[in-house]
């Protein structure tokens, strides 16, 4: 059974982990110069990453929240959202790739929405070229929107383009 809850310090390598995996298997792309090594080069200081989190989780709040899915006391998934004044925010979810395709990102997507319904809209930043994503935030109820958005600096030479995808919360 998937339980979602709210992220504790000692989930910390748990959700580095996932989100390690994740990136070698989305992010490396050709046509912007990024390789699998560039992915593993951010998470080189692995303890520094983790700590990142630790302290992320410990300052949690109701404009910061990570949530976390767990099946046996197994991280499975997180999702990290937030709020400026009336805009919720998915800042970043992840599912662990051998848990894809397990309603696990629709039950964090539910919790985070519940979380952020105080907000007129809810956000998304996504990489342009990760359709499954794209996917899975339209099956959710998100569209693509017009807005620029800034690319994510990989290196000096290399960014990983984004697009922003928006759901208005009716209340």
């Amino acid at each position: 059974m998937i339980k979602i809850r709210q992220a504790i310090p000692d989930d910390a390598k748990q959700i580095v982990d996932i989100s390690h995996r994740s990136w070698k298997l989305t992010y490396p792309n050709q046509s912007i110069g990024l390789t699998s090594k560039m992915v593993d080069a951010r998470f080189k200081n692995l303890d520094s990453v983790i700590q990142g989190w630790q302290n992320s989780i410990l300052s949690q709040d109701e404009n910061n929240l990570v949530l976390i899915a767990e099946i046996d006391s197994v991280v499975v998934g997180f999702c990290r959202c937030g709020k400026l004044e009336q805009i919720g925010e998915i800042r970043a979810m992840y599912v662990d790739p051998n848990f894809v395709r397990n309603s696990i990102g629709k039950l964090l997507m539910t919790e985070a929405l519940q979380k952020l319904s105080c907000c007129k809209i809810v956000i998304v930043h996504v990489a342009n070229y990760n359709q499954r994503a794209i996917d899975f935030y339209q099956s959710q109820g998100f569209k693509k929107n017009t807005v620029p958005v800034n690319s994510v600096r990989i290196t000096d030479d290399v960014e990983i383009p984004h697009i922003e995808m928006e759901k208005l919360i009716i209340k």
